[in-house]
């Protein structure tokens, strides 16, 4: 079968964990797209705990990063940010790499709605 490209099916892995409970992750690091690296800038902003992650806005959780480490971090780490607050608010466990793209079209939209 050949795919387009972009269009790839979702890992066994990222379907399985789509379907568990949240509640179920209790280290961050069990979360799809986090790493020990990735851990440890949560860490930074305050959080411990995948639950802390529920209802946080991760482009400010990122914001909040930078200005406290004093560096800017690369827009990677923010779609990592993004996936796994987007998985605990109740999203399906996708690659942080299609979250970008997303994401700003979403914001563009918004922003000329409100206009």
């Amino acid at each position: 079968m050949v795919q387009k490209r972009g269009h790839r099916q979702p890992s066994n892995r990222m379907v399985l964990l789509s379907k568990m409970n949240r509640s179920l992750f209790v280290e961050l690091q069990q979360l799809p797209n986090v790493g020990p690296a990735t851990a440890g800038c949560f860490g930074i902003v305050g959080i411990s705990q995948p639950s802390q992650l529920t209802g946080r806005e991760p482009y400010a959780l990122f914001e909040t990063l930078c200005r406290t480490t004093g560096r800017r971090f690369d827009p990677c780490l923010l779609d990592q940010f993004i996936a796994a607050v987007r998985f605990m608010d109740g999203g399906d466990a996708r690659p942080w790499w299609e979250f970008r793209k997303v994401e700003l079209k979403i914001r563009s939209t918004n922003q000329k709605v409100a206009q």
